[in-house]
């Protein structure tokens, strides 16, 4: 096993990437598979001699670890076990290498890119439709205002200028 050997005391991730690559050897290293949700963290620091700062790297809403990684699946698969608690293990193979992860992820990066391109298209030209039907209302001429003077100083005498004497 690869990721067995690459598990040991590290230096905390410093990008995404080495985050990932640190999860996904814990998941690889661990005899329990799946393991529990609840035991990650603490399995995670033992594993690899640092805390898991997952909050540095995922945005841990109100959903939870769970939730959270809901969001990486190419590197994390949720599950339940026999129990019916929640578990995770690794979704690529125990023997890759850190290339072959980050390869993983970018093409995942990639679906996902496109994913949401065709979605904001989609949303974009049902929004032009929505438009395009509307007539344009005519630009309302603009009331004749008096001028305004810009200072006090500007402004005309009362009486205006026949009040002068030449």
């Amino acid at each position: 096993m690869v990721a067995a050997q690459a598990a040991g005391p590290s230096r905390p991730p410093a990008n995404i990437e080495d985050f990932l690559w640190n999860l996904h050897t814990t998941l690889a290293s661990t005899p329990v598979s799946p393991l529990p949700l609840d035991l990650l963290k603490d399995t995670y620091s033992k594993v690899l001699g640092h805390k898991c700062a997952i909050e540095r790297f995922l945005v841990v809403g109100d959903g939870g670890l769970g939730a959270t990684l809901k969001r990486i699946p190419h590197v994390v698969t949720l599950c339940q076990d026999s129990d019916g608690t929640p578990s995770v293990k690794a979704t690529q193979p125990t023997g890759i290498n850190r290339q072959q992860l980050v390869e993983a992820d970018q093409q995942y990066r990639r679906e996902i890119a496109k994913k949401n391109a065709a979605k904001a298209a989609a949303m974009g030209s049902s929004k032009a439709k929505a438009a395009a039907p509307a007539p344009a209302a005519p630009p309302k001429a603009a009331a004749p205002v008096a001028e305004v003077a810009k200072r006090p100083a500007e402004a005309p005498a009362p009486g205006g200028d026949a009040n002068k004497k030449a």
